[in-house]
């Protein structure tokens, strides 16, 4: 039993740990994008714009099958209390326990998975804004420069 166990908790910290690395990934990303703006000529801009939104489009269906199983869970909680945990544990009901486990195990792979989604969506939303303010900075300084 100790090995199933320690199976299932290495299997766990490993999935977790991909998922954390994907997310830190996406950030990484997103930084270096806002970093390296400045120095885009409005052709690299827009293929960045473009190849974001492609991102967020790809995963919009996982992202939503993410947001439903969140949900569940969020839903499934209300009806689980401590006490009945911990009633659980004292009768040793197992099948309730590896159940419990088991879906608190598809909430956070779930919630990483929205996690991901909401960072390639603000990577998205970052760089409308930075092709919008030099939309903005253009237009002003052609106003400028007429006047």
């Amino acid at each position: 039993m100790t090995e199933t166990i320690s199976t299932k908790m290495k299997s766990l910290a490993a999935g977790m740990h991909q998922h954390l690395s994907d997310l830190k990934a996406s950030v990484d990303h997103a930084q270096a994008d806002i970093q390296t703006a400045n120095a885009k000529t409005v052709a690299n801009l827009q293929a960045k714009r473009e190849e974001a939104q492609a991102m967020v489009e790809a995963r919009r269906r996982e992202v939503q099958d993410a947001n439903a199983r969140v949900r569940e869970r969020v839903d499934e909680k209300k009806v689980e209390t401590d006490a009945a945990i911990a009633e659980w544990k004292a009768k040793r009901e197992a099948g309730k326990l590896e159940n419990r486990a088991e879906t608190a195990e598809e909430y956070a792979s779930a919630a990483l998975v929205v996690a991901r989604g909401a960072i390639d969506e603000a990577r998205a939303a970052i760089l409308d804004a930075v092709a919008a303010r030099l939309d903005a900075d253009q237009a002003m300084a052609a106003v400028a420069s007429k006047g």
